[in-house]
């Protein structure tokens, strides 16, 4: 330091010489009127016309040269000695009576009045005794950024803050920083201000300001959305969606948001953490809620996400239709968009597309129906690729807005006006034609069935008619369509509808044999058609006495004889039919013959000779001998037996019961059941083991 001073105080030096050597002085006088007024004893005031350079740096140290007259003879009792707003200059070297040099002192401001004063006499002020500090300036700020709230602590870098404390002030944005504290003539801190969007950094250090400098500005931090309530609701907007978040500002900072780059109807300011927005119109998922503060937009978030109800049916006029389509439907609901929207419309009907369709307004649309079939077909509408979601199922007695709704179209269902031919045999294997209704266009869909068995096959023909290949069956039916899983509907009087179907009576061609015992027991063979296959649905008269059905198919069954005497009608019912007027009977005979021979020692086998004269038929064979299998059971229980025939494809067998263990009740006995076999001509049956089946 000591150094740089006597460096200082040599360059002055060097400079005062130089200035001094540029002076001209009158004849004798070294200094003009200086010199005449001191030698008349009298004082002159010094008088200031220059002073150059008329600014610098706060830190002083800068040459200022003064230019005027009466500075004085150089003498060293007559030094002159110069002032800067008060402050003495560091150095002064006088040069002439017209020019004095002074190493600025440090300060801040402007308009420092420069004084030089020689033997106690001051120079006056005048517009040319002024000098000025040079005004604060900012280089940098660190951080650049901070909350919208304030309270973010900033340094400032710059020059001219003062070299000493002079209570400087800051200003971010216009708004005074709070807690400034200098530190040097070149670093300031700050608190910064609440505040929005952008702002210059300004230092003020008393009247002097650092000027605009948008190279260092301040930047408030941008408006953050945090949730959005709601954040979903009808396309039509015109509701409050209120915006949370933060950096919206500490005062109404006229925020302008926007939902998915549409202007919100109306924007409003009410807090730094809450903002609302009147939405706009508008269809589909995911908008991006946009907050603009003063120029600075809130950044994409999936918590500023707002999605516009997608579309909704509530209600179809009419909500069924004929299965060829070309109903006038009208599809009502919420959220179908605006009529720029509407040119993107698409309706369906169980995923088929209307054949034609109009964007009608937000809550109507428009379809006429395509061809199909069935119940419970989901109506879609796609608005803006926007698929309608279904009705949301609620009692219609809810307080839903949706209550009782409905998105779900009907397809009349089938109808069979008539059945062509309406009847036939029981064995089956012939078609018939429904005559009808609403079948459809398609062949896949559509099943035809004869009272609960479905049709061997099942020809779609157009949609009015379809053909069904008739199962075997018996009785009075309804033939059923099914197209979808819709059926036609069925009366509880099938002679008032047009779907019934009756297979062909029972006919009784003859019984064989044709005579018997008077005590029954035995079997016979009844021959006509339409007898059908089920035992369960067959009875039979002998006269007025039921007879117990042992086998059946469709051509022939059999029976066991009851008791009886003379010639009986023999009479077949099957279902709720009955067999044409007898033209077969049976007769009583003689009982048969049997002869038995018993031993009854334990451990011992009981063996039976059984021969009987019936006329059984097996396939067309006639069996007259049957002969008992072997009993292994111990003889003290009941003894059964059975015996069995068998021609080249057929095994035919019947099973007895004792009556008892003893005696007469020994060779007493009754059928208990039977089998029939049918084999392939070249097939082998072996019978081990006959069981009791009950």
């Amino acid at each position: 330091m000591l150094k740089l001073n006597h460096l200082r105080q040599h360059l002055l030096l060097l400079f005062a010489i130089h200035v001094a050597s540029q002076q001209t002085y009158g004849p004798g006088e070294g200094g003009g009127t200086v010199g005449r007024r001191r030698r008349s004893g009298m004082p002159v005031a010094p008088v200031i016309e220059d002073v150059s350079p008329a600014n610098g740096p706060t830190a002083g140290g800068n040459i200022i040269t003064i230019g005027g007259m009466n500075f004085g003879s150089g003498n060293t009792n007559v030094q002159p000695s110069v002032s800067v707003g008060g402050s003495p200059c560091q150095q002064v070297v006088w040069v002439s009576a017209t020019s004095v040099l002074c190493e600025a002192p440090e300060g801040v401001g402007g308009h420092k009045l420069v004084t030089v004063e020689v033997g106690g006499v001051s120079s006056s002020a005048n517009p040319s005794t002024y000098f000025n500090y040079d005004p604060p300036s900012v280089i940098a700020i660190e951080p650049g950024h901070g909350s919208a709230s304030g309270g973010t602590m900033v340094t400032i870098v710059g020059t001219n803050f003062g070299a000493t404390n002079n209570n400087p002030s800051v200003t971010i944005g216009g708004r005074p920083c709070q807690n400034v504290v200098w530190l040097s003539n070149t670093k300031l801190q700050c608190v910064s201000p609440p505040g929005i969007g952008i702002g210059d950094v300004r230092v003020f250090v008393l009247d002097e300001s650092s000027p605009e400098n948008f190279g260092t500005i301040f930047e408030f931090d941008a408006p953050v959305v945090s949730k959005l309530v709601p954040d979903h609701g009808p396309s039509t907007g015109g509701y409050t969606m209120t915006i949370e978040g933060l950096n919206f500002g500490t005062i109404d900072s006229k925020p302008q948001i926007k939902v998915g780059g549409k202007q919100c109807r109306s924007s409003a300011w009410k807090s730094n953490e809450q903002v609302t927005c009147v939405l706009p119109k508008g269809v589909g998922p995911e908008k991006q809620v946009t907050v603009d503060i003063l120029g600075q937009p809130s950044q994409p978030t999936p918590r500023a996400l707002f999605s516009y109800d997608g579309p909704i049916i509530t209600a179809l006029q009419p909500e069924h239709g004929a299965t060829v389509g070309g109903t006038h439907l009208t599809v009502l609901g919420a959220n179908f968009g605006n009529e720029e929207d509407g040119k993107k419309l698409q309706v369906s009907i169980g995923q088929i597309p209307c054949s034609s369709q109009r964007w009608i307004s937000e809550s109507c649309l428009f379809c006429i129906t395509p061809a199909g079939v069935g119940a419970g077909k989901e109506v879609e509408a796609v608005v803006s690729a926007i698929k309608s979601s279904p009705c949301p199922r609620t009692p219609a007695k809810s307080k839903s807005p949706y209550a009782g709704c409905k998105s779900t179209f009907d397809y009349d269902r089938p109808s069979i006006d008539r059945v062509e031919p309406n009847h036939g045999p029981a064995a089956g294997g012939y078609f018939v034609a429904a005559l009808g209704d609403n079948y459809g266009t398609s062949p896949n869909l559509i099943k035809l069935y004869m009272g609960g068995v479905e049709c061997e096959k099942t020809q779609w023909v157009s949609n009015t008619k379809a053909r069904c290949l008739v199962p075997p069956g018996v009785g009075i039916t309804h033939l059923i369509v099914d197209v979808d899983g819709q059926k036609n509907s069925v009366s509880s009087s099938p002679s008032a509808e047009g779907d019934i179907f009756t297979y062909d009576a029972p006919v009784v061609k003859r019984v064989l044999p044709s005579a018997g015992d008077p005590m029954g027991g035995q079997l016979v063979t009844i021959y006509g058609d339409n007898f059908g296959s089920d035992k369960a649905k067959v009875s039979v008269l002998v006269g007025h006495v039921p007879a117990r059905v042992v086998h059946v198919n469709n051509e022939q069954m059999m029976i066991v004889m009851p008791q009886g005497e003379g010639n009986r009608a023999v009479r077949v019912r099957v279902a709720d039919q009955e067999s044409a007027a007898p033209s077969s009977s049976s007769s009583s005979s003689s009982p048969s013959s049997h002869s038995a021979t018993t031993s009854r020692a334990p451990g011992e086998y009981l063996t039976i000779a059984y021969l009987v004269a019936l006329g059984i038929i097996i396939g067309s064979v006639a069996c007259v001998r049957f002969i008992f299998s072997k009993n292994t059971a111990p003889p003290t229980k009941k003894v059964r037996r059975g015996f069995f025939a068998r021609t080249i494809n057929r095994v035919w067998g019947m099973f007895f019961q004792s009556q008892g263990d003893s005696g007469a009740e020994s060779s007493a006995y009754h059928i208990v059941d039977s089998i029939d076999i049918e084999m392939e001509a070249s097939s082998e049956i072996d019978i081990t083991e006959m069981r009791d089946p009950r």
